[in-house]
């Protein structure tokens, strides 16, 4: 039940940053709140029309089902159907983005003039910063895990990606409050079983070997 309401804020979360890809961070993560399993179930809700809405055009030999299609269908390898390491990711966008840019073309086809012309190009305008802007980001992991910390504060995941640094810099006491939050009941499994193993490494590497073994234990 659990993986299922993951994967489906995953996918849900893939195919609005197709759409509209605002709040670009890595990683991804989820928090698990009250209304978790409510927001699941309507994700999947969403998808799963969305999908069958895309085989009917298919099936009707429509031009923007053959898009909106292969929207699906190169999302269907990343959709956690079989579990593995990231729920959701930038680089999911890749194959999907060649039918959300057809899907464009042909809603755009024979209305580029008017104000459709201005809003289409200060909408590129305004992709194109962001996506300079995210460039910048990526030379750098560190400026890449503390920008993503700062785009989503409350995700216990991002902390720990940033803790690893911080590790690295023999920054033990920064990156173990960073790896605590990855505890917290909020966190789904993976990430509380993630935050343990960090826990365990900075503690041996800072000599508490005992207890270091001890979170290994409880993993």
């Amino acid at each position: 039940a659990m993986h299922f309401q993951l994967a489906s804020h995953g996918l849900f979360k893939t195919v609005s940053l197709a759409f509209w890809p605002k709040g670009l961070r890595e990683p991804y993560g989820f928090i698990l709140s009250s209304d978790f399993m409510a927001e699941s179930v309507l994700m999947a809700s969403c998808l799963v029309l969305a999908a069958g809405f895309a085989v009917w055009g298919v099936w009707k030999r429509r031009p923007w089902g053959f898009a909106l299609f292969w929207v699906f269908a190169a999302l269907l390898p990343v959709s956690n159907v079989v579990p593995f390491g990231a729920l959701a990711a930038d680089r999911y966008l890749y194959g999907p983005m060649a039918g959300i840019s057809l899907l464009a073309a042909l809603s755009l086809k024979g209305r580029f003039f008017g104000w459709v012309k201005v809003s289409a190009t200060a909408l590129a305008a305004v992709m194109a910063f962001s996506c300079v802007e995210a460039q910048l980001q990526w030379r750098s992991g560190f400026v890449l895990a503390l920008s993503a910390c700062a785009a989503a504060p409350k995700d216990p995941y991002p902390p720990l990606r940033l803790a690893t640094h911080y590790l690295e810099w023999r920054m033990l006491s920064r990156a173990e409050g960073l790896s605590v939050r990855g505890l917290e009941p909020q966190a789904p499994r993976d990430v509380r079983r993630l935050a343990l193993r960090r826990l365990a490494v900075i503690r041996m590497s800072a000599g508490r070997f005992k207890l270091g073994q001890c979170l290994i234990g409880w993993v």
